[in-house]
């Protein structure tokens, strides 16, 4: 089975620090994160978890550099991503690779999607073409390289955006839900690579709304797994054991995990767990 460290030319990853410090957020005046602290050390993996509308995706946008906060730092390498000259910010971005929630897509070849991060860095089209074959090889899209990207499934696109996030051997992923639309033979696959990037040193921040797979990584990677619950404007970090001892508390994320763990459809530890 290909993995991705056959799409790996340099095999080593080498992540900056991350961190968010103090960070504030309002979306037209009214707050939607408040006084954040959250930091990703080298070779991170962390799974952001919450309600819809909590500030999931807003939170991969700060440590991206896409977004500024209304107050605090947002830092990468120990430097603020607003201090970054473009050339600055572009350069640490090629060392990141995307899969954003909703997947944008070119009117060409499947292939071709993959390879264009590759082209603009300068690649030549042969090298491209070989490194994007191999990655999509190891998402199950051996053969579709030259089928329309945007006659591809729901799944398969989703695949298709991790081939093209792998492609560049990024030192740090950023998933946002990207087992959407998978059977559960694709989850799998798209979660073991995801986790076999980390045991090659690189840093991982996964956003999910499903405490079956939050436990999935959690098994597979150990004490490693951080969970980061976003809930009502605080983001509150703990390992997977310690989501029981939460989710009995009455405030902060006590009353949204027990309701995750009963409307989820897979058993969860503490889906047992009485109800506020």
């Amino acid at each position: 089975m290909i993995g991705l460290a056959d799409v790996r030319v340099d095999r080593a990853c080498n992540p900056p620090e991350l961190a968010l410090a103090q960070v504030d957020v309002a979306l037209d005046g009214r707050p939607l994160l408040q006084a954040v602290d959250l930091r990703l050390p080298r070779s991170s993996f962390v799974v952001v978890l919450g309600p819809t509308g909590a500030g999931k995706t807003t939170i991969l946008r700060l440590l991206l550099g896409l977004q500024r906060p209304s107050a605090g730092k947002a830092l990468v390498g120990g430097r603020e991503w607003a201090t970054l000259s473009r050339t600055g910010r572009a350069q640490v971005r090629q060392r990141i690779g995307y899969v954003q929630q909703h997947v944008g897509l070119l009117k060409a070849p499947a292939l071709y999607n993959v390879t264009l991060p590759l082209r603009w860095r300068g690649d030549s089209g042969e090298i491209a073409d070989e490194r994007g074959k191999t990655a999509m090889a190891s998402v199950g899209l051996s053969g579709y390289e030259r089928e329309p990207a945007l006659s591809l499934s729901g799944g398969e696109r989703q695949r298709l955006a991790m081939a093209r996030a792998c492609v560049t051997e990024p030192d740090v992923l950023f998933l946002d839900e990207f087992t959407n639309h998978q059977d559960p033979a694709h989850e799998d696959l798209l979660e073991s690579l995801a986790q076999g990037f980390h045991r090659l040193g690189g840093t991982i921040i996964v956003v999910s709304h499903r405490l079956d797979q939050v436990r999935r990584m959690a098994t597979r990677g150990g004490d490693a797994v951080q969970v980061a619950i976003v809930i009502d404007g605080q983001v509150y970090v703990c390992a997977w054991p310690e989501l029981k001892r939460l989710a009995t508390e009455e405030a902060g994320p006590g009353p949204f995990l027990r309701r995750l763990a009963l409307s989820s459809e897979s058993e969860v530890e503490f889906a047992s767990m009485a109800t506020s």
